[in-house]
């Protein structure tokens, strides 16, 4: 759930506060023939809190039309631009999205994997995280499963996982 200013914590005024004043920023989906995925993923960017950010989601050596499908469904519901990378591989996407008309003065540019569901306050506290910090150039958040219900997920947080089996 978004962090509320009705909490009454010092994070969710903090929260309040800078989402106030938000810098403009891009958020940019990598994504390879996983239309379901992506669909997911992007109807967590249309809940975000950050009150000004543009999507950009970048379809790497497409087998078919079915991702610039989803991209345009979801053009009423918030800004989103498609580009495509005819060759494969990550980095040629994310180098795709970077030499596109992203925006020289975006203030920050987020990555999101297709395969992620970003928290309705994800954009708003990573980019809050740059705030009055000239010397912070890049920054990352934790990622946490989305369930936890097999045997395997289990197993792959407690001795590995994202976290290395430190948890929080």
């Amino acid at each position: 759930a978004a962090l509320r200013s009705a909490d009454g914590t010092a994070l969710s005024r903090a929260h309040d506060e800078f989402r106030a004043r938000s810098p403009r920023c891009s958020v940019v989906v990598c994504t390879r023939d996983r239309p379901e995925d992506l669909r997911r993923c992007l109807a967590s960017l249309v809940v975000q809190d950050h009150p000004d950010f543009t999507v950009w989601v970048v379809d790497n050596a497409p087998a078919n039309g079915s991702t610039k499908k989803v991209v345009e469904s979801f053009a009423a519901d918030m800004k989103i631009h498609y580009l495509e990378e005819e060759r494969p591989g990550l980095s040629r996407a994310r180098n795709r999205a970077l030499k596109s008309s992203l925006g020289a003065d975006e203030g920050v540019v987020a990555w999101l994997d297709d395969d992620e569901v970003a928290d309705p306050s994800w954009l708003t506290e990573l980019t809050r995280a740059f705030d009055g910090r000239p010397e912070v150039i890049a920054a990352s958040g934790v990622v946490v499963p989305a369930e936890l219900s097999t045997q395997a997920q289990l197993w792959f947080e407690q001795f590995g996982g994202h976290s290395k089996g430190r948890g929080f």
